[in-house]
């Protein structure tokens, strides 16, 4: 039996995979979506006419095809009444790196066995439903893991585990106003050495990292619709609302009165 690296069992509990949101059924029309997790959409039949496209690249939907969504790209849907399976999942390290996000433009590729599976799925039967989603995700990640562009790869993992501490400061001070001083203490290094380590270990400024967190409890709380947006804005520390939807429409493309919205219709 061959001994394995003890930090493996470490990163193991700090990466978390959650679902977010689904979708199974007919999708018809046109309109635009950004997430800060990532989303795969499993295509059940073929169309021309339907395609999504990221800025880059057009994807024309096929049947037994998967698409990854990655997070905070936004994405043109196109569907003449297409049929799909579309997961919404948190997949992060340290409850801040989305693993994901390496990714700035849609993937895909083929997964036809799954395809019985998930013609089978029923939502009415909720345990049998996620635990058949969480196959669908999995088994797509692993040839999503395998992709050249995927770089979180080998040494690279162990240097990540470094962050936990600063993860749990940037949970318990939700702020955008949180300076890379600030986090280059609680990481007990310069600021300048700090900043430097830190986008060679994440391929992510430290600021970045922090607007991620903030964003992410910030669609939290729009989707709970429990508050307004100017209590959302205060319970994150911004000034005023004016700020706080400036600071979430330069990450979501929409500010956040139209984003709770929108996630109502998508």
């Amino acid at each position: 039996m061959r001994a394995l690296k003890p930090e493996l069992t470490t990163l193991g509990n700090l990466l978390k995979f959650e679902f977010k949101k689904f979708f199974f059924g007919v999708s018809n029309g046109q309109f635009s979506t950004c997430y800060p997790y990532a989303r795969i959409v499993y295509s059940l039949g073929s169309s021309e006419a339907s395609f999504m496209i990221d800025g880059k690249q057009k994807v024309d939907l096929e049947r037994g095809m998967w698409m990854l969504l990655p997070p905070f790209t936004e994405v043109r849907h196109h569907h003449a009444h297409h049929r799909q399976l579309s997961l919404h999942f948190s997949y992060s390290l340290l409850r801040g790196i989305e693993i994901l996000s390496v990714f700035s433009h849609i993937q895909y590729g083929y997964a036809p066995e799954l395809l019985e599976m998930i013609e089978q799925m029923e939502p009415e039967e909720p345990f049998c439903f996620l635990n058949d989603a969480e196959i669908v995700v999995r088994t797509i990640l692993k040839q999503i893991m395998m992709l050249p562009e995927f770089s979180l790869r080998g040494e690279g993992n162990w240097k990540l585990l470094r962050y936990n501490r600063l993860t749990e400061y940037l949970h318990r001070h939700l702020s955008s106003k949180v300076t890379v001083a600030d986090m280059a203490k609680v990481m007990n290094m310069s600021a300048q050495v700090f900043a430097r380590r830190f986008v060679a270990d994440t391929g992510m400024t430290p600021r970045k990292f922090n607007e991620n967190i903030v964003i992410e409890e910030a669609i939290k709380l729009l989707e709970a619709e429990e508050l307004s947006i100017k209590e959302i804005a205060e319970k994150l520390h911004f000034s005023s609302e004016y700020y706080f939807s400036r600071f979430f429409k330069r990450s979501m493309n929409l500010p956040p009165g139209a984003f709770r919205k929108k996630m109502l219709l998508v």
